[in-house]
């Protein structure tokens, strides 16, 4: 059933893989030995007892959802009446985020990266919030330097190769950079550049000429970001390079998705509202952007308190 779903275009191959991984590496080993028909909420409960101590909230919260959705088609297929992952423990994850760069970080990230070659892709990461494969997914025309306006409709992603029946691939390789669909629906956005963002996008069109014109050969997808030869970049390197960036540049151990958190924290404390961070993002929904900076807006909740206290009673002053 899953396999159809990513025939229809229903379920993201990159879902699938996860959700296969999850059976194999966890679901099967663990709880394969009951019959569907006799499987209970406490050998769930069990289950994921068992994981605790190795494995992440996140790691087991995916487990658990992953068996809820496989009972879910064993419903609808009427190989069981009830859903009894429903029925389990729920797995409790905070979302918040608890590492990003502060605006000092930033500025010190953005100084020494002024000579390197993707330059203007952390600059784009920071400034926008994207994820790293929207920003490796980009074309030169979802970007209107003159307008201003960056279109985000497509992602690189990094995916496993069918295996054939004796465990090969037709390409010899267990993997492949594929282009797709944004993570959701919302993430499908149109976001306005700063300034300082076009100037670097602009330098780094230049650049990427004069790299064209020297190569001996270039893989014309028109993307906006590749390698020496235009080829895609991959993603986990990517996420490599940056670690080596900022540990050079005296920021310690900082992972790519930081850049994403840094460029929603700093919004925040510029006073963008938090429903326009939230399109901003591209989160699936407002309730999401709540979950993991909701906790950010506490200053000025009370700033706001304040604010009207003043307005009507004056400065320092309370009721009697």
């Amino acid at each position: 059933m899953l396999s159809t779903r990513v025939a229809n275009g229903t379920l993201a191959e990159s879902t699938y893989n996860s959700y296969s991984d999850t059976v194999r590496l966890h679901l099967t080993p663990g709880l394969g030995r009951h019959r569907i028909s006799k499987l209970e909420s406490a050998h769930i409960d069990a289950f994921i007892t068992s994981k605790r101590a190795k494995y992440s909230a996140n790691s087991q919260r995916i487990m658990r959802s992953t068996l809820r959705k496989a009972l879910r088609d064993a419903q609808k297929a009427r190989y069981v009446s009830t859903n009894v992952a429903d029925l389990s423990e729920p797995v409790k994850v905070s979302r918040r985020a608890t590492e990003w760069l502060d605006l000092a970080q930033a500025r010190t990230l953005l100084a020494s990266l002024k000579r390197d070659r993707l330059e203007a892709l952390w600059i784009l990461l920071l400034s926008l919030g994207l994820r790293r494969g929207e920003g490796l997914g980009l074309r030169w025309e979802d970007i209107d330097l003159n307008g201003g306006t960056i279109i985000i409709r497509r992602s690189l992603k990094r995916m496993r190769e069918e295996l054939l029946p004796d465990g090969s691939t037709l390409s010899g390789r267990k993997t492949r950079l594929v282009f797709g669909a944004p993570k959701t629906e919302e993430s499908w956005r149109t976001q306005n550049l700063p300034k300082p963002t076009i100037s670097a996008l602009r330098r780094h069109k230049r650049r990427q000429a004069r790299e064209r014109l020297a190569a001996t050969s270039w893989d014309d997808e028109s993307l906006v970001f590749t390698t020496p030869l235009g080829t895609p970049i991959d993603p986990d390197n990517l996420a490599k390079r940056f670690v080596t960036l900022c540990e050079k540049a005296g920021l310690g151990h900082r992972n790519l998705h930081q850049l994403r958190h840094s460029a929603a924290t700093i919004m925040l404390a510029q006073g963008v509202p938090l429903h326009e961070v939230s399109e901003v993002m591209g989160h699936s929904s407002l309730t999401v952007t709540k979950d993991i900076y909701g906790h950010f807006t506490a200053d000025r909740r009370r700033a706001a308190a304040e604010a009207v206290g003043n307005a009507l009673w004056g400065k320092g002053k309370a009721l009697a």
